[in-house]
């Protein structure tokens, strides 16, 4: 390892000899660039393949290969396609299932946050924040990504709207405050009606957690159909729940 090779008389001279006709013919005497390995893709067919992925953000790597192929009759592997979006920032990530808001929700939460952003501890602790979720084990709906830049988790684009439930899974209940939470409940089969809702959820689960809260206990729920059912509505008037 420690030994060094030497070059001869000869050598030294043919290779100050190339360099020297390298920079008659060049006007430099660095390295040529290698030829390397032939790129797969052309620098037209790049940005067709980020173009397909925006416009069709649900395709994976195999269907924009294929895509790819039948457009330009080029064949590239799937890695090949994985490092062309990878190289402009876009990658095979998890969307975020939920609602999409209209601007008119983005309106209301605005005036609602601004309405409450000077509330203390206090206040605050008055409050039970309670939602339900649908687990679905449906095997169309797992391991689902889409072609999305880093940040833009929440953009309108990369969220998948959740649909009516379809499948077999599980119905969840509970409610969150700063002080404690209420257990899960399991909803059994059948939608969650306004009469289950208030049967099943409102009288064993709120009421017990409202009357150790005090009378100014405030419930929030969202705005979907057996919430705001008129046997719901009435429901907390009668229990002093606001």
């Amino acid at each position: 390892m420690s030994q060094r090779n030497h070059l001869t008389y000869s050598e030294a001279w043919r290779a100050v000899g190339r360099i020297w006709n390298r920079f008659l013919e060049t006007e430099s005497a660095g390295r040529r660039p290698g030829q390397g390995r032939r790129r797969a893709t052309t620098s037209n067919e790049d940005p067709y393949l980020v173009l397909t992925a925006r416009r069709h953000r649900n395709m994976n790597a195999t269907f924009l290969q294929q895509h790819l192929c039948s457009a330009t009759c080029t064949t590239v592997s799937t890695q090949t396609v994985r490092n062309r979006l990878d190289g402009v920032g876009q990658y095979a990530r998890r969307p975020m299932v939920c609602v999409r808001l209209t601007s008119r929700h983005r309106r209301d939460r605005r005036v609602w946050a601004t309405e409450h952003v000077n509330w203390r501890r206090n206040e605050w602790s008055n409050v039970l924040f309670s939602d339900e979720s649908r687990f679905s084990v449906h095997p169309n709906n797992s391991r689902i990504f889409i072609w999305r830049k880093c940040g833009s988790r929440n953009n309108p684009a990369s969220v998948h709207e959740s649909v009516t439930f379809g499948g077999e899974g599980v119905l969840l209940y509970g409610g969150i405050s700063i002080d404690g939470r209420t257990d899960l409940y399991i909803i059994r089969v059948g939608p969650l009606t306004a009469r289950r809702y208030s049967d099943e959820i409102l009288r064993p689960i709120v009421v017990p957690y409202a009357a150790a809260i005090g009378d100014d206990f405030i419930l929030m729920d969202d705005n979907c159909r057996p919430h705001r059912a008129n046997l719901v509505e009435d429901f907390p008037f009668e229990e002093r729940i606001v």
